[in-house]
């Protein structure tokens, strides 16, 4: 395996995590990212496993839910049976250890070394408290929050609603610190990650980005964002999409009925229902004609054409045919298809490294 770090191992801290019992609700996840020790989730004959980028079993399939590493760990289910009652909720490390959250209602993936997680009141009429744990499982941060985001270079998104009886009065966003304090007041109508120093705030129902300070450095004008990514993200301005620099001045004017990020020089965006890429100039690059594409990653794009996917690279040329039912883009090169319902692994010369399993 390539880029293989020391395995993350659990330490409990006694008494210190203030767990409490409770029961699994549901997960919060997101495929974004594999782990840096390339272990991909498989499925075998209905219980979750992981496989190294050679297709050999790492870890034995035996969860009920298994999702994508992330921070050396991964987001699972386990039990005697497939009731929630009957299950465990925790993460696993590359070595195949399990550390269990007692109580948890709600995890999520670790993000900057810390998981949001929800866990039920000892009182049922409290309610439910949102909080962030550490790699060891421990509540490092409890908040008073509705909602939180995963953090996103030191900071994370909170939402705070108030209620008088049944009616919402007010619903606002901020961000919190990694020791949970305010760092940006809750004063928002919507509020998302930050990549590359900004982050996109919704304010009078128009959209803008502000810095780590919660100042705007693009004023709220848009009617959509995106995330920046090398510089540039997309906005929409009514109903078509373009793209701005990071001083917010239009760079490529809009002009698409959808866009998404800049990914190895190339951006995809949809025109006469159609899906291409352009060029950071606005060129374009690849002429749409795809039903959907993923977006490039190591140089190659899932692209669907007549209702199966297959890969292109950056010059259009089609590197593996259209077969997949399924396709999504690669990662540390691998990428997930799916053929009647079954998923497994390629690399990138479309050869598997994992059949198709159910």
């Amino acid at each position: 395996m390539k880029n293989v770090r020391r395995c993350p191992r659990f330490r409990i801290a006694r008494g210190s995590s203030g767990l409490i019992p409770g029961i699994l609700i549901l997960f919060l996840f997101s495929p974004e990212c594999l782990a840096q020790e390339q272990l991909l989730p498989v499925i075998v004959e209905g219980r979750g496993g992981y496989i190294n980028e050679s297709g050999r079993m790492v870890i034995p399939p035996q969860f009920f839910e298994s999702h994508p590493f992330s921070d050396g760990l991964a987001l699972v289910r386990k039990g005697e049976d497939l009731h929630l009652t009957d299950s465990r909720a925790g993460y696993v490390n590359p070595g195949g250890e399990f550390h269990e959250i007692p109580g948890a209602g709600m995890l999520g993936e670790y993000r900057e070394g810390l998981a949001r997680a929800r866990f039920f009141s000892r009182h049922v009429f409290l309610g439910t408290s949102w909080c962030f744990i550490d790699l060891n499982g421990s509540i490092v941060i409890r908040t008073e929050y509705d909602d939180v985001g995963d953090f996103s270079e030191g900071l994370a998104w909170v939402e705070l609603r108030v209620h008088i009886l049944f009616f919402l009065i007010s619903d606002t966003f901020g961000y919190i610190d990694r020791t949970g304090a305010p760092a940006i007041p809750v004063q928002f109508e919507g509020a998302g990650n930050f990549s590359e120093g900004l982050a996109n705030v919704t304010l009078k129902g128009k959209k803008g980005y502000i810095n780590h300070r919660g100042e705007f450095v693009i004023p709220p004008r848009f009617d959509g964002v995106g995330l920046f990514s090398t510089g540039l993200a997309a906005v929409r301005i009514g109903d078509r999409w373009g793209f701005v620099d990071t001083l917010g001045s239009v760079v490529i004017p809009p002009a698409f009925e959808d866009a998404r990020p800049f990914v190895d020089g190339l951006a995809a965006v949809k025109s006469g229902g159609r899906w291409g890429f352009i060029r950071r100039s606005g060129e374009t690059a690849i002429a749409p004609q795809y039903s959907d594409v993923s977006g490039f990653h190591q140089g190659l794009s899932a692209v669907n054409i007549d209702g199966k996917w297959g890969y292109i690279d950056t010059t259009g040329a089609l590197r593996i045919r259209p077969q997949f039912d399924y396709a999504m883009a690669f990662w540390d090169g691998a990428a997930m298809v799916e053929v009647e319902h079954r998923r497994g692994y390629i690399d990138p010369t479309g050869k598997y490294i994992w059949q198709p399993h159910n």
